[in-house]
């Protein structure tokens, strides 16, 4: 055997002896990384998000016991107090498996308890153990108020905490980043882990931005990135002095659809209508599934007129729309439409969003299936 082809030997024997220990341990961290902080963080922020829709569905299920108090809608209240109940669970044993470390824990047991005590008043009222001081409908309405306070206070600091820990595993992802190409310039075999492994980090850094802007189900904008989006359409729209209209689209008896037909059917609804949403809007429009069964879109230079007459139009298309339920022939649904306009811009979202949400109440109070702006609730 010549000289350079034993050379040549003792350099792939080398390069193989480099490549082996240097890539399967790069395979292991990975496996472990995206299984550990992936799943962890994933799971634990879908529960997160899941747990705040309970603030709205249990609003519902209050209205409709208010409005008739029977044993159907008092037995639907319960359930919904349970599930609230039992993702208070889930959310303490999710604290107690994650790192989120001991301060945040203790800073959180209190407002979690004050949940659950106000869980249990509002269950007691409902179920008629405690007779309520003052008329009913005030003290669920009041006992129900604290739980959703709770929900959204508990939550809301529960999901921050959640995206802080991503935040900072991406940190250190980018971290770990620079180290491999540091290893890359002195382990020449790990050239080929190195670029498998930036692909892995850049996709991974894609997929938790997007996670944070996008809503899982529709694909939409979410609620954090509708209200950041707003925020720089109003401020463009107060240096221009121009409108801009908040129409705020909830489906009617959605929760009938989920409990006659199914929750993949309710899904279903759902992503037909967040895919024919911006179908039917202008390309300046910005829409966004702000949780459960409520979406919005903000119309940048629109006054009331205008808006009104686009949501009357879709109203009207996602009537006709029909969802396949199985064996069953297709179902339709319809929504109500709550519209509010700021003239010049000069508004917060949040201000605009409370007006626009109050139109929605009194579409939904009119008997649904309509559209009305804050002229209509003066």
């Amino acid at each position: 055997m010549s000289p350079i082809r034993r050379l040549w030997l003792v350099e792939i024997a080398l390069f193989l002896a480099a490549a082996v220990p240097v890539v399967g341990l790069t395979a292991v961290f990975f496996s472990n990384a995206s299984r550990d902080s992936g799943a962890d963080y994933t799971a634990f922020a879908a529960e997160v998000v899941r747990a705040q829709q309970e603030e709205s569905r249990l609003g519902h299920a209050v209205t409709h016991f208010l409005d008739r108090p029977d044993a159907t809608n008092r037995q639907a209240l319960l359930d919904r107090i349970a599930i609230i109940r039992n993702r208070q669970e889930t959310a303490r044993h999710a604290l107690a498996a994650l790192s989120f470390g001991e301060a945040f824990i203790e800073r959180m047991r209190e407002p979690m308890t004050d949940l659950d005590q106000a869980l249990e008043r509002l269950e007691a009222v409902v179920r008629g153990d405690h007779p309520a001081r003052g008329p009913l409908a005030d003290v669920v309405r009041d006992r129900a108020y604290a739980v959703q306070d709770g929900i959204a206070y508990v939550y809301s600091q529960m999901l921050d905490r959640v995206l802080q820990g991503s935040a900072a595993q991406r940190r250190f992802m980018d971290r770990l980043e620079v180290g491999l190409l540091v290893l890359a310039g002195l382990v020449l075999a790990f050239i080929i882990g190195l670029i498998v492994a930036i692909r892995f980090l850049r996709e991974q850094k894609r997929a938790l931005t997007e996670r944070t802007v996008t809503d899982y189900l529709t694909g939409l904008a979410n609620r954090r990135a509708m209200v950041d989006r707003a925020r720089d359409v109003l401020a463009l729209a107060a240096r221009s002095r121009l409108p801009c209209s908040l129409a705020i689209i909830d489906l009617d008896h959605f929760k009938l659809i989920n409990d006659r037909y199914g929750h993949p059917v309710g899904d279903r609804v759902l992503r037909t209508l967040g895919a024919r949403l911006p179908q039917l809007v202008r390309e300046s429009d910005v829409v966004a599934r702000l949780g459960g069964e409520e979406f919005c879109i903000l119309m940048p230079d629109t006054r009331l007129d205008g808006a009104r007459e686009l949501c009357e139009r879709l109203r009207a298309a996602v009537a006709r729309l029909r969802y396949e339920a199985g064996e069953t022939d297709p179902v339709g649904c319809t929504v109500s439409i709550g519209l509010a306009c700021t003239e010049d811009g000069a508004e917060s979202f949040a201000s605009l969003y409370s007006r626009a949400d109050r139109s929605l109440y009194a579409a939904k109070a009119a008997g649904r299936d309509r559209v009305l702006d804050e002229r209509d609730v003066a």
